[in-house]
């Protein structure tokens, strides 16, 4: 027996020794192996930092885990974590994975964060899965005839301390939930089993462009479900759904059908609603005062949802919200909001949402003494949108302090509204204006708001809207914003087709200001972050909006910009096709002026294009510096730089997400011209002068200065011009890099003799190693030397070639010396005019080639608008046409020629569509040739 005993011994040792040994054993292999598999098979870079096997953390069940995993993407995506957790575990019968059903006793989630973005593209950070080859007909019936024998038992599924974004560019939208907790226990493996699910929320942010529709809610959901998951049925047992104060009961059944479909029948029913419970959905009132508000009223809020869901098919919602004799009272305020009272029937229809109707039947309150009333009631939103609504009522502004807890805030007066509108979208389409009512409008008068979260306060002294079937009129409007007034005027057209149809809006608008102070509306914090942004890149595409034909003529006469003050600054903004265009834009600024067009494009969100043409005349480089503190980070040369410049340059490009250029996209052209200009601490010059032995004078003086230049892949390439500075007759020719890298060649006239000792020595020092050294050097008038600049403007490098003197002149150097030099330089000058040649070639032929890509997508974006347009006008003739039949002939008749009508006007509309496109299109290739000849003239 004791031997018996002491082999049993030594056995559990050993089992217990293998059991702590083998994880560790094959751990280094097996995270290796790992990682290498995860990132094989999937677009995305996979990283963690340990890889858990025990048989003791949940014994007797195997542990699986993983460490601080986190996913990353590729591309445009790479700078984002898509997943990150703290652990990954998954506790598994140990004995179970000897046969062939393996039971899971639990997933195990710790402190996980989710980040989904959607670009602006519309492709999705959370796409990693590389494309999958396509399955043959015979594979496909393997994989069906062939299920299985394995069943895999999920007991448990838990997550903790969860942390959701989602980040949609595309429709301006973003979502984040925060201390998610998530806990799904049931037998997944049984044929029925009764599931318990419990999940918190706390705090959701929901957010759509500006607007808060959940800030700081809370979402409960604990739920007893039957689950027969042999038939996939689940019903609804034991559950309760709260958001905020306001909780939800639901009854009913969803199932998973073999045809692919969900169908759902569930009824939902508020549980002892309270005016507060529906108040707490409103983020205004949901704050840290939501305790001590007191209403009153009765509240009803009850729906179903019935039907399936299967690709573009959702079920029905039928959803009724009823609101009586409602009050809100804060403590200790003298008045309140009463008589709130609310009728809302919605009915979606997910098969057919033509029949959808949304009616707000009524609602009303009353401030003070002052009631307001609305109601908006919609029917076939989709084929021919059909409303009715009225705004009637007044608001004094100021009767808030009494009723609302404001904190810090100023809010005074008078919103008076008297508006109505009754029709249908076809009426506008068809421009049956006398069909369509929409009267009335909307008045602000002698309003001010003032706040400690808004920098400056806000005041309208008049504004005045006001509606009809074709446009919205802003007669007037006139504010003053801290020191800054503005006035406005103008008309919006085709606003109902904008709001229900997604169709085009068109604005046509006239600003006007005598003083701009754009300081004001930046905090110095937020003025700080906006240089660095700037700076560093840290900037995103600005994506002008869709179905927007907006023109604006401004006129400001004082604006305040920074240090910058920008006078007599005007011209016309058109938006257009996603484009930004900038027409005849004129001010005066830095002792000079500029003239500027222009167009921001962002119908390729992924590379917007830019193109612009600047007239800068007498700019004083000293104001714009003092003025523009920004400069002196972009362009540091600039601090060292004196005088007055002008500037004519056409300039084109892609940019990048970040909005810097895409280098070699970039193209341009220009001249750069000033009658003086005085450079302190040039390396550049400073290293030419040092090795010639001439003055040490730090300031240099540039003189009729003209220069002609290309911009092309990056590069800015200079054509040769002449300047004179120190009586020395210089001409520059060469090119230099967006990334401060130079290849430049200086010739230059040395007067000799009138350099000075030091120099004349240094020179002949110079040219004595440039010949044989068995020849005298004899004095010349003068002497041309080549200096080749390279390297870059914060350590240049300089190499001096020497060339002969002034004809006639009396030889100094050996002739085969000076002509080897002399060769060599114009070998050098040769080769960078040629090179500027080929250049210009390229680039005019690569801006044409760009251009006629462009007009041809332009041609075919209105072909395919055209033909847009004639099918929805031959879907809507076809529409009365048939709403006609049956009815007598004289109605029949009179649908034809309607339709008749609609289908001429329709292709009318897509002709002239087409016929301004080739117009557009032939403009832009016509300018990309005339700029083209002037590049390759240059």
């Amino acid at each position: 027996m004791k031997k018996f005993f002491k082999v049993l011994l030594i056995v559990i040792a050993a089992i217990i020794v293998l059991m702590i040994a083998v994880p560790y054993l094959f751990k280094g292999e097996i995270l290796k192996e790992t990682k290498s598999v995860l990132n094989e098979k999937v677009e995305a870079n996979v990283e963690f930092t340990d890889l858990n096997l025990s048989l003791f953390k949940r014994f007797p069940n195997l542990n699986v885990g993983v460490e601080q995993l986190s996913i990353s993407g590729k591309g445009q995506f790479e700078k984002d974590t898509l997943v990150q957790f703290e652990s990954f575990d998954v506790a598994v019968d140990l004995f179970s994975m000897m046969s062939k059903n393996i039971e899971v006793k639990g997933v195990y989630l710790i402190k996980p964060k989710i980040n989904a973005v959607v670009a602006r593209d519309s492709s999705v950070n959370w796409d990693i899965m590389p494309p999958s080859e396509e399955e043959t007909e015979e594979e496909v019936e393997d994989t069906t005839t062939k299920p299985t024998e394995y069943r895999i038992q999920l007991k448990h599924f838990q997550i903790k301390e969860a942390e959701i974004a989602y980040n949609d560019n595309l429709s301006d939208m973003y979502a984040n939930l925060e201390g998610l907790n998530f806990d799904l226990a049931g037998d997944f493996g049984a044929d029925s089993t009764y599931i318990d699910l419990q999940l918190s929320i706390n705090p959701i942010l929901v957010k759509m462009g500006a607007i808060n529709y959940l800030k700081d809610a809370s979402f409960k959901f604990n739920a007893g479900i039957g689950a027969n998951i042999q038939e996939g049925k689940y019903h609804f047992l034991q559950n309760k759904l709260s958001l905020n104060e306001l909780e939800l009961n639901f009854d009913g059944l969803v199932q998973l059908a073999e045809n692919g479909k969900i169908i759902t029948n569930a009824k939902f029913v508020t549980n002892k609603p309270t005016f507060k419970d529906l108040l707490s959905l409103v983020p205004a009132f949901y704050t840290k005062d939501f305790e001590d508000i007191e209403t009153e009223g009765r509240v009803s809020l009850n729906g179903t949802l019935s039907g399936f869901y299967k690709d573009d098919v959702l079920p029905d919602l039928d959803m009724n919200l009823l609101v009586e004799d409602a009050m809100i009272s804060y403590p200790d305020f003298p008045k309140n909001i009463k008589d709130i009272n609310l009728s809302l029937q919605t009915y979606f229809n997910g098969e057919d949402k033509d029949k959808t109707v949304v009616n707000l039947e009524k609602f009303h309150w009353k401030l003070g003494k002052n009631p307001f009333d609305a109601s908006f009631k919609l029917r076939t939103p989709m084929s021919d949108p059909a409303i009715r609504g009225n705004i009637d009522g007044k608001i004094d502004l100021s009767t808030f302090a009494d009723v609302l807890p404001l904190e810090d805030t100023e809010l005074r007066g008078i919103i008076q509204s008297d508006l109505s509108m009754k029709g249908k979208m076809s009426m506008i389409e068809l421009e049956e204006y006398d069909k369509f009512k929409a009267d009335g409008g909307i008045q602000l008068a002698d309003f001010y708001y003032s706040t400690s979260s808004v920098p400056v306060p806000v005041s309208v002294s008049n504004a005045d809207l006001q509606f009809s079937p074709q446009y919205v009129a802003l007669n007037t409007f006139k504010s003053k914003i801290g020191e800054s007034d503005i006035s406005a005027s103008g008309k919006i057209e085709n606003f109902l087709s904008y709001a229900l149809k997604d169709g085009i809006i068109r604005g046509n608008f006239s600003v006007n200001s005598e003083y701009f102070n754009a300081n004001e509306f930046l905090t110095e914090e937020e003025q700080e972050e906006a240089l660095e942004d700037t700076v560093n890149g840290e900037l995103s595409v600005f994506e002008v909006p869709k179905n927007i034909d907006f023109k604006l003529d401004s006129r400001f006469n004082h604006i305040v910009y920074d240090q910058m003050n920008i006078r007599n600054a005007g011209g016309t903004i058109l938006v257009k096709d996603q484009t930004v265009y900038l027409d005849d834009f004129n001010m005066d600024l830095f002792d000079g002026s500029m003239h500027a067009n222009g167009e921001y494009s962002t119908r390729d969100t992924l590379k917007p294009q830019v193109s612009f043409d600047f007239d800068l005349k007498s700019i004083r480089i000293e104001n714009a510096l003092r003025s523009f503190s920004m400069l002196d980070t972009l362009v540091p040369i600039m601090k060292n730089t004196k005088g007055d410049i002008s500037l004519q340059m056409e300039y084109m490009s892609s940019l990048m997400p970040d909005m810097k250029p895409d280098i070699p996209s970039i193209t341009g052209f220009g001249t750069l011209s000033s009658d003086e200009i005085n450079l302190e601490s040039s390396n550049s010059l400073g290293k030419i002068f040092q090795q010639l032995k001439l003055s040490k004078d730090k300031s240099q003086t540039f003189k009729n200065i003209n220069i002609e230049f290309t911009i092309d892949d990056g590069r800015i390439n200079v054509k040769p011009f002449d300047v004179k500075m120190r009586n020395i007759d210089m001409t520059v020719s060469g090119s230099q890099g967006i990334d401060q890298t130079m290849d430049y060649l200086v010739d230059m006239q040395l007067p000799k003799g009138k350099l000075g000792k030091a120099a004349d020595e240094a020179l002949n020092n110079l040219l004595s190693k440039a010949t044989s050294g068995d020849t005298d050097i004899e004095t010349s008038k003068n002497i041309n030397v080549a200096a080749k600049l390279t390297g870059k403007f914060s350590d240049p490098k300089v190499n001096l070639l020497f060339g002969r003197g002034e004809e006639g002149e009396e030889k100094t150097v050996k002739e085969q010396v000076k002509d080897k030099v002399k060769d060599e330089i114009d070998k050098q000058k040769e080769k960078a005019e040629e090179q500027v040649r080929e250049e210009a070639t390229k680039r005019a032929e690569q801006l044409v080639k760009e251009a006629e890509e462009r007009a041809e997508k332009i041609r075919a974006q209105a072909r395919k608008s055209a033909e847009k347009i004639r099918k929805e006008a031959d879907k809507k003739a076809n529409r009365i046409e048939k709403e006609a039949e049956g009815k007598n002939i004289l109605v029949r008749k009179a649908a034809e020629k309607s339709a008749e009508e609609v289908r001429k006007e329709a292709d009318r509309k897509a002709k002239q569509l087409i016929k301004e496109a080739d117009k557009r299109a032939d403009q832009i290739v016509e300018q990309a040739k005339e700029k083209a000849n002037k590049i390759k003239q240059q």
